[in-house]
């Protein structure tokens, strides 16, 4: 199946590493859910995705093509 979000990254805040080598992958046409228990970054992975968070080391792909950080929020 073709893959539609690609991630691979690590977040930091305040010299804290918030993320560390997340890795995920979403193919087209499939719905995924998140969880996790309380504090355990799915806030921050979603802000980091949406371009709400600046602060990562990494990369994001849509339809293989990279996403830049300011296309995160288009």
């Amino acid at each position: 199946m073709k893959q539609r979000l690609g991630i691979a990254l690590s977040v930091q805040h305040r010299h804290q590493r918030i993320l560390r080598d997340v890795s995920l992958n979403i193919p087209a046409g499939s719905i995924f859910g998140l969880l996790g228990d309380n504090g355990a970054g799915k806030t921050t992975l979603l802000k980091t995705i949406l371009g709400l968070n600046k602060h990562f080391s990494g990369s994001m792909t849509y339809d293989n093509q990279p996403l830049s950080r300011d296309q995160a929020k288009e």
